[in-house]
């Protein structure tokens, strides 16, 4: 007689849970509300000014995306317990405080934080900043290097430097299928932080909808595809204006 398989018992309420638990967190109010983070400065301003003027995202962000965040902080805190194993002093509290390096301007309405400094001998400090890719990314930032792989991640470094007074940062990325590590020096461009600088001024200052720009062509362009606030962005409700 065949010996028949065994029966494979899975569990599909663990990951449900896990989904809906990281959606009601999200859904949740946060001190993140209503500021603008220096992470977000490489993206379109006016969805940067509807975000922080109230505006909902067209749908809220799938569980699965929630899931890849959490994984995204994991992941800093594993490069950065490994970068001491390997013998470097990286902060990632500040040690007058005991909490992340922060900043704020514009009153409050510009708020982040850094993942740290790395010591780096008579030179002082660089600014740390870790990411994580999938192993197609990770070989196209061998490629281009990380200015050029993600212009979004470029302008994070740039603003992070231009706050912290900082002439240098080290990018650090975690190749997550194969576990690679690539670092690599990125200098401060004064002239790129004066540009994020003025772009931020306008997202918190302006009491107006931000206008399109050039590069938004249609809802369904290259720019503007993944958006999330795409629907309201070329909708007639956009450029309504109210009186008070």
């Amino acid at each position: 007689m065949a010996k028949l398989p065994a029966l494979i018992r899975t569990a599909p309420h663990i990951e449900r849970r896990i989904h809906e638990a990281l959606t009601d967190e999200s859904r949740k109010p946060s001190e993140r509300d209503g500021r603008l983070g220096l992470s977000q400065l490489g993206d379109c301003e006016r969805n940067l000014w509807a975000g922080m003027n109230g505006i909902p995202e067209d749908k809220e962000i799938e569980p699965r995306i929630l899931v890849l965040f959490k994984h995204g902080h994991a992941v800093e805190a594993h490069v950065i317990d490994l970068m001491r194993t390997a013998g470097l002093n990286v902060l990632d509290r500040d040690p007058k405080t005991g909490e992340q390096f922060t900043v704020e301007d514009f009153n409050g309405k510009l708020a982040s934080h850094i993942d740290g400094l790395v010591e780096c001998g008579k030179n002082g400090f660089l600014l740390l900043e870790v990411k994580s890719a999938s192993e197609k990314k990770f070989d196209e930032l061998l490629a281009a290097g990380y200015e050029a792989w993600n212009p979004k991640y470029a302008a994070q470094l740039q603003a992070y430097m231009g706050y912290f007074k900082l002439d240098d940062s080290l990018a650090v990325v975690y190749e997550k299928n194969t576990s690679r590590i690539h670092a690599e020096k990125v200098r401060f461009d004064p002239v790129r932080f004066g540009e994020l600088h003025a772009k931020a001024k306008r997202v918190v200052t302006s009491t107006e909808v931000l206008p399109k720009p050039p590069e938004a062509k249609s809802r369904y362009c290259a720019f503007c595809k993944y958006c999330s606030r795409g629907d309201w962005c070329f909708s007639p409700l956009a450029g309504l204006t109210f009186d008070e």
